[in-house]
């Protein structure tokens, strides 16, 4: 029936999605771990609406899934493309001026901007080099 092929279909989705991202804690840098979660966010959903698609349409209007899917999915990964890069942009800018401090560019600070735990990091390391001279 239709609700059961729905139901393996949302579980199969699920398994997959929960899998692929455990695995993608072995991935060595931030910016890669969320690219590869934006991609998998969209290639998941995409998979089940193919399939459920071939299934429920006998892939006769298989052109206007396809176009459908690929377009939103396009749009998807880029905007988990952008995200993961202005996250990583903002780590950066932290490391950047940790590496500067730990040369020995004891005015070096850490932009305060993006994300609010990155903020709140930059902040912490800003006024622990603040603190190196009181």
């Amino acid at each position: 029936s239709v609700i059961a092929l729905a139901f393996a279909v949302a579980a199969s989705s699920l398994a997959v999605g929960l899998v692929v991202a455990y695995g993608l804690r072995a991935v060595p840098t931030v910016r890669v771990q969320l690219a590869a979660l934006a991609l998998v966010s969209v290639c998941v959903p995409l998979a089940a609406v193919l399939a459920s698609g071939w299934v429920m349409f006998h892939m006769g209007a298989d052109r206007k899934i396809l176009a459908v899917a690929a377009g939103s999915a396009t749009a998807a990964a880029g905007a988990g493309l952008l995200l993961a890069r202005s996250i990583s942009q903002s780590l950066r800018r932290v490391a950047d001026a940790s590496s500067r401090f730990a040369s020995g560019d004891l005015a070096a600070r850490a932009p305060t901007g993006g994300p609010s735990e990155l903020a709140a990091l930059a902040a912490s390391f800003n006024s622990m080099a603040e603190s190196m001279f009181t």
